[in-house]
């Protein structure tokens, strides 16, 4: 039941992919159920927008959880001026 859409972002948007630390091109949603709410959006660079073309979503999942932990131990260990 994964529907997705792909969004274009404004180009002066300097905001990261989801997946890695390359500036985002795309806005992908992934409709996961009929609720609300319960969609997934990332925000991909040229390789990601490539790999979700393809449909290899459960490699755009890895790489969001891989990219999200270790961004949460940088900020972690970054202290606050």
């Amino acid at each position: 039941m994964n529907k997705t859409s792909l969004f274009r972002l404004n180009p002066k948007s300097k905001k990261l992919c989801s997946c890695c630390d390359e500036v985002a091109i795309k806005k992908l949603e992934i409709q996961t159920s009929w609720f609300r709410g319960d969609d997934d959006v990332f925000l991909l660079c040229l390789t990601h927008v490539s790999a979700a073309e393809q449909m290899k979503f459960e490699d755009i999942y890895y790489d969001h959880a891989m990219t999200k932990a270790r961004r949460a131990k940088t900020a972690q260990r970054t202290p606050l001026l």
